[in-house]
């Protein structure tokens, strides 16, 4: 019988557990793996200096230089289940753990919008999740993941901007797998249907009450315009997203000038 290593263990684990819900041990364990492989390196600070410098001027009591965060390969996160994912913040172990470029091959897509993936950099990944970090550790989490999120990529805009890139790009390049994932799926595929009667002759009702299988054959009709629908509803949620977060940061700037800065108005 062929010996399992102990990277196949984590993944056979990781499987189980997906199904039952991951305990606190287990989590911890992940974490532990990954910071003791040898290939992992911990990035201390001054090093990208830049992510920790702006999360640190804008949460001031969060000691953002004293977080820790671990660069792995990122094969590690295929073999914990997360292979989609550049980066996570454990509230549990209280580190961050981000992950080189990716090396290996994508599993094949089965719809255009898995295609879609972030044009990110090393230290954008840094910065969004010492913003979980912050959003756990002062703000004490969301009760949503949405919210969550909302928090990280919104506080990132600036550091963005600053950097040089174009708001279309970073809804497009940072921002667009978090969009997609929160865009109303069902509004979109209504009206979508709506839009192809004449190609897939029924409404919208009437598709609902096909079977699952049927559902997803038809929809593979129209999956180029559920595409576009989706892209452009998912574009207007970022737009929406850089206003409310650049007004914010401009209260705020407005408040250190006037020497009444309030850290608790960055929430």
């Amino acid at each position: 019988m062929r010996r399992l290593s102990k990277t196949s263990k984590i993944r056979n684990n990781i499987s189980l557990h997906s199904k039952h819900g991951k305990s606190v041990e287990f989590l911890i364990k992940i974490c532990d793996f990954i910071k003791s492989h040898k290939n992992t390196k911990e990035i201390v600070y001054p090093e990208y200096k830049e992510s920790f410098d702006y999360v640190d001027s804008n949460f001031p009591h969060a000691l953002i230089k004293e977080v820790k965060v671990y660069l792995c390969d990122h094969k590690l996160f295929f073999d914990i289940g997360i292979g989609r994912s550049l980066g996570f913040y454990s509230p549990i172990s209280k580190i961050i753990v981000v992950a080189k470029q990716r090396t290996m091959k994508r599993k094949p897509i089965e719809t255009l919008l898995e295609s879609v993936e972030a044009k990110i950099t090393l230290d954008e990944i840094i910065v969004h999740e010492l913003l979980h970090y912050v959003s756990n550790s002062v703000v004490k989490g969301y009760v949503t993941r949405e919210a969550e999120e909302e928090f990280a990529y919104g506080y990132s805009v600036r550091y963005l901007l600053d950097k040089g890139h174009s708001e279309k790009d970073i809804i497009s390049n940072n921002f667009m797998p978090y969009l997609i994932g929160v865009v109303d799926k069902e509004k979109i595929k209504r009206k979508v249907i709506k839009m192809s009667k004449d190609k897939l002759g029924y409404d919208y009702d009437y598709f609902n009450g096909l079977t699952a299988r049927k559902r997803k054959k038809d929809l593979k009709k129209v999956e180029k315009l559920l595409f576009k629908e989706t892209i452009a509803e998912a574009k207007e949620i970022g737009k929406k997203i850089i206003k409310t977060y650049i007004d914010k940061k401009q209260i705020i700037e407005q408040q250190k000038e006037n020497n009444d800065f309030d850290f608790m108005n960055l929430l």
